[in-house]
């Protein structure tokens, strides 16, 4: 017995040992993972969601965040969808992770290039990295990973060709590079190749593909269901795809989901719906035909948009509302002419209904309402519909969106849309509606967006406007509405935007903006407000547009808005502001003000060298756009799906939101009325007022400027260097004490289309040249002393006389042979020109005429005035 106990203990310690290595191997791979993901967070500039990540927790790897293990106690998921990263993937060792099967990292703020070594990942069947920063192009390597059936990179920033190694994952089902910047490959005129679906025509098992909102071009080959035969969502929408859309969709007929829209497809939708019984998402354009009757056909059908282009009139077919499945119905496009179908109020389940860009008309009958009590959006713009709003609308319970702008609906807002508790975006802007504005409307909490500009409305503003806490974006401007501002009305939301342009408001702007504000754009223009300024308007530092053109306001020059960050537009226009504008304190003021309007006040004095050459934004004009900057506040803080998103920026949203890019300004010598400002516009506006003394040299820097207006103050000396205003468009100094001559200067810069010099002091000739002779007498009227074209007076030959045009900044060819002449080079010319000319006379005196001798000197005369030697 003691001898089998011993062979059984000699047994067990050979077991154990032969375990150990295995053992050790499992710690010393959990050691790596763990190692690897730590060192990939501290490179992270946001990780507050992986404080479990650790070190000191490594017993507890396959419990970190987002961590999934495997039996063996080995990563095989990292899942780490909408978790407030930001950083890159350079860092991540992707060769540590041996086992890995799933990467999600959906909806970050992840950044750069997709690594290479992502391909080392060789067990990996799910990789999503969706709804990120990444750019770069979509790395070859992908086409490695063998064993992937799922890849997502939708809602990034990659560009170049997708890779054609991506046809070597057959057992990929899924593949969606939506909302990307991808190209197709150019292809030669010898290519055998299939273009763009070079990387996806050997993907049999493929079954869904969304390649949405790129920059593909080209046919779709007749190849590309034989081979896809599993083949069931097929999403190309926003690309410039060519070809025939009833080839197209006769060979669709498996397809549960097509989405075709904003493409270069020719053709009219054919009549062949019911070849295609199995069909629930279809989005299709045309610019041709009606829409076909057989869409009744397709009972299994949930989501429709169709936009119909057609030189003819083409109406809803009334077999429409045989689809009674639908949830997701929308209609575009300016053939669409008629009523809404009676039929249309079987579709009981609509959750969604865009009507919008198109001729329909008539009335939103009653009808309809009580059976679509499951709509959430309802978006009705930008068509022709009459009447009053049915007071069943406020049967809608479930609305979030109320859209009916841009009609012309008539009446009384209904009182029952305050019973809507749902709403977060009404929108009923650009119609006839009259009346107060309900006071039931304070009771929507939950909203978020309330514009109900260019309508009659009258009355006051209620002070339980302070209720709608959640509210970002209130324009109620262009209406009738009067009174004073109630001092809640500065109680706002994240990313606030305020638009109460063209009204009747009278009184103080309320001095009640919190310390927290949150206000980014103010345009309280042409109303009939006084006072001053409030002084806690100095709380709303991020605010990117101010605009109070025409009201009574009066006080000195708001310096202490010089230090906000964000102010992209200041207009001070037609108020009485008044006094002396000091040279700043500040190191950078307004560091990105593009537009400055102080027109039509009273301010006086000399203008500081230093307040214009600090326009820095103006020097080096940004590229993004102030309604730009709004618009990602505002998506980031409604954290819209983006299939939605998507339905919002092209159903309209850009247009509900353009009243936030409204503001007016003298441009040209035209006020206009700009509703989009161009990206990088920049301008300056001081006229009307009494600034004196010389125009400051320090506007000649100001490279990027557009439009210079300094017309009616008391601007004396000379026209300062202009010549590096190489973006100057207009130009405005009319009406001042100007003395000199015109620059010639002006005559190179090529972009200006306006100018206006008249009534000043000018003298001289008007320089011939350039851009000056495209202007007429118009620009130099009253100013006595100038002559030449296009004034009737005639310049005498003791006027003085333009300079040549030399540019010292940007020389011509021509006149490069001038550069860094003294008086001392011009002397030894004139010097060795009058050697060289009593020479040549000596020769003709003494031989009488050589013709060898004046042929060259005919020739030289010939080709210096400018005509060739034949």
């Amino acid at each position: 017995m003691e001898a089998l106990r011993v062979a059984f203990i000699f047994l067990l310690h050979i077991l154990l040992f032969s375990l150990f290595p295995f053992a050790l191997n499992i710690v010393s791979s959990d050691r790596t993972e763990a190692e690897a993901l730590v060192r990939w967070k501290n490179t992270l500039s946001s990780h507050d969601s992986l404080d479990s990540w650790d070190f000191n927790n490594v017993r507890n790897l396959c419990s970190w965040s987002g961590v999934v293990c495997n039996i063996e106690g080995s990563i095989s998921q990292i899942n780490l969808p909408r978790a407030n990263l930001n950083g890159t993937l350079d860092q991540l060792n992707f060769s540590s992770f041996s086992n890995l099967a799933s990467l999600n990292l959906e909806d970050n703020d992840f950044h750069g290039l997709i690594p290479s070594t992502i391909g080392s990942l060789s067990k990996l069947t799910f990789l999503d990295l969706s709804y990120n920063l990444l750019s770069g192009i979509i790395p070859p390597e992908i086409g490695i990973l063998s064993e992937l059936q799922y890849i997502s990179f939708q809602g990034n920033d990659l560009n170049g060709q997708v890779p054609y190694q991506i046809s070597h994952l057959q057992k990929l089902w899924y593949l969606n590079f939506g909302y990307n910047n991808l190209t197709s490959p150019e292809r030669s005129k010898n290519s055998l190749t299939l273009g763009f679906l070079d990387f996806i025509h050997t993907c049999e098992n493929l079954t869904y593909l969304d390649l949405s909102y790129n920059s593909f071009t080209g046919e779709i080959p007749n190849s590309l269901l034989t081979n896809l035969s599993k083949l069931e969502y097929l999403i190309l929408t926003d690309n410039s795809f060519q070809g025939s859309l009833q080839s197209i969709l006769t060979k669709m007929t498996k397809l549960k989901g097509i989405k075709l829209t904003r493409n270069n497809f020719s053709g009219s939708i054919p009549d062949t719906f019911s070849f295609m019984p199995n069909l629930e998402i279809l989005e299709l354009t045309s610019s041709q035909g009606n829409i076909p009757s057989s869409l009744g056909k397709l009972r299994n059908l949930q989501h429709l948009d169709l936009t119909i282009n057609s030189p003819l009139n083409s109406t809803i077919p009334s077999e429409l509302g045989l689809c009674t499945n639908l949830t997701y119905l929308a209609l575009s496009g300016n053939s669409l002419t008629g009523s809404l179908p009676l039929s249309l109020a079987n579709l009981t389940k609509l959750s969604t209904l865009f009507i919008t860009d198109s001729n329909l008309s008539g009335h939103i009958l009653p009808y309809f309402i009580p059976n679509w009590t499951q709509l959430m959006i309802l978006w009705i713009q930008n068509n022709s519909f009459i009447g009053e709003i049915p007071s069943e609308i406020g049967l809608l319970t479930n609305l979030t969106n109320l859209v009916l702008s841009d009609n012309r609906f008539s009446g009384y807002i209904p009182q029952v849309i305050g019973s809507l508790q749902n709403l977060e975006i009404l929108n009923l802007s650009i119609n006839l509606f009259s009346g107060q504005i309900p006071p039931t409307i304070w009771n929507l909490t939950k909203l978020r967006i309330l514009v109900t500009f260019h309508n009659n409305l009258s009355g006051t503003i209620s002070p339980e406007i302070g209720d709608l806490t959640s509210l970002m974006f209130l324009d109620l401007s262009m209406n009738q509405l009067s009174g004073q501002l109630p001092k809640t009305l500065s109680i706002f939301g994240e990313g606030m935007v305020l638009n109460l342009k063209k009204n009747h408001f009278h009184g103080t702007i309320p001095n009640t903006f919190p310390k927290e504000c949150e206000l980014i754009q103010l345009d309280l223009s042409e109303n009939q407000f006084n006072g001053t300024l409030p002084s806690t308007l100095v709380n709303c530092r991020m605010l990117q547009l101010l605009d109070i053109t025409n009201n009574e306001l009066s006080g000195p020059f708001p310096f202490w808005m010089e230090t906000f960050p964000e102010l992209q537009v200041l207009v001070l226009k037609s108020n009485r502001f008044h006094g002396i504008i000091p040279i700043s304190k500040v190191k950078h003021p307004f560091p990105k003000l593009q537009i400055l309007d102080m027109s039509q006040n009273e301010f006086t004095g000399i203008l500081p060298v230093e307040f214009l050459y600090h326009f820095k934004a103006m020097m080096n004009a940004s590229e993004k756009g102030i309604a730009t900057g709004f618009f990602i506040i505002f998506l980031k803080s409604i954290r819209v799906d983006i299939n939605f998103l998507s339905t919002i920026l092209l159903k309209g949203v850009t247009c509900e939101l353009r009243s936030i890019r409204r503001t007016t300004i003298l441009l040209k010598g035209v006020t206009c009325e700009l509703r989009s400002i161009r990206r990088a516009y920049t301008s300056i506006d001081l006229s009307n007022n009494k600034f004196q003394g010389n125009i400051p040299s320090s506007i000649g820097k100001i490279k990027d400027l557009h439009s210079l207006n300094l017309a009616s103050n008391n601007f004396t000396g000379h026209i300062p260097s202009l010549e590096n205003l190489t973006s100057l468009e207009s130009l405005d100094l009319h009406s001042n004490k100007l003395v000199g001559e015109i620059p010639w200067q002006l005559t190179k810069l090529t972009t200006m289309s306006f100018l206006n010099l008249s009534y000043n002091q000018l003298f001289g000739s008007i320089p011939q040249q350039g851009q000056l002779l495209t202007f007429d007498s118009n620009s130099y009227i009253g100013n006595p002393k100038l002559c030449g074209l296009p004034l009737t007076k005639m310049c005498r030959n003791d006027e003085p006389q333009p300079k040549l045009l030399v540019s010292t900044t940007q020389k011509d060819d021509d006149f490069n042979i001038f550069d860094g002449f003294t008086w001392q080079v011009v002397l030894m010319g004139y010097g060795c020109g009058m050697l060289f000319g009593l020479v040549v006379g000596y020769l003709i005196f003494r031989y009488e005429k050589p013709e060898w001798l004046i042929g060259f000197v005919y020739r030289v005369y010939k080709i210096k005035d400018g005509r060739r030697w034949r």
